[in-house]
């Protein structure tokens, strides 16, 4: 799996929501730490690839193994509440992403919300 390929495609699904696009910036992780947008003017999500988790194999013969990839959509905003906030962007995150299958993987669900 392309992590980095999966990491766009995830970012350009968010990028694509009028709604989401609108009050924030979205990116994904950038290399250098000057890149990185701060102070935050409008909201900023940031997608990165957090790490994989493998299952059992599945097989005594040939080799099947299933896998969880985990990435991490950070959000920043200087709201918590209201329709710039961070409720109202994770809220179109998840309408965004819910039910989308990135090349070469499963459906998209959602984790923790931490």
């Amino acid at each position: 799996m392309n992590y980095e390929a999966v990491e766009l495609e995830i970012t350009g699904r968010l990028k694509a929501s009028n709604d989401l696009s609108d009050i924030a910036d979205i990116t994904v992780l950038p290399e250098a730490i000057d890149k990185y947008k701060i102070p935050v003017i409008n909201g900023l999500v940031t997608v990165v690839f957090m790490g994989e988790s493998f299952d059992k194999n599945q097989s005594v013969g040939q080799i099947s193994q299933h896998s969880t990839v985990t990435f991490n959509i950070s959000i920043q905003s200087r709201r918590l509440r209201g329709a710039k906030g961070v409720y109202a962007i994770s809220e179109f995150i998840k309408q965004s992403l819910i039910g989308f299958i990135p090349t070469d993987c499963g459906m998209i669900s959602l984790g923790d919300f931490d």
